[in-house]
């Protein structure tokens, strides 16, 4: 699922929710309208499902154009994410 929401991703991935619990797409997700964001949306992606793998690519020097991906584990327990160090994502 790749999405372009123009500042709204954390809106459409909460709305999005049932859909990726029952899914579990990849994700592409824009990141760089806000720190925020950058910091949000991979809290979310976690909250939504703790077996995703969040991580960010940059297709630009500086923090413009920079990505959040979310690919699905395979097999992992569902609670083998450690939270505690989602703040050095």
């Amino acid at each position: 699922m790749t999405m372009v929401a123009e500042c709204h991703e954390l809106e459409v991935l909460e709305g999005a929710h049932e859909t990726i619990k029952t899914f579990k797409p990849r994700l592409a997700l824009n990141v760089y309208h806000s720190g925020y964001a950058l910091v949000k949306l991979p809290e979310l992606l976690l909250e939504l499902n703790n077996n995703y793998n969040p991580y960010l690519r940059h297709y630009v020097p500086g923090w413009a154009e920079t990505v959040l991906y979310g690919r699905w584990r395979t097999g992992f327990a569902e609670s083998s994410f450690d939270r505690s160090n989602l703040h050095n994502f």
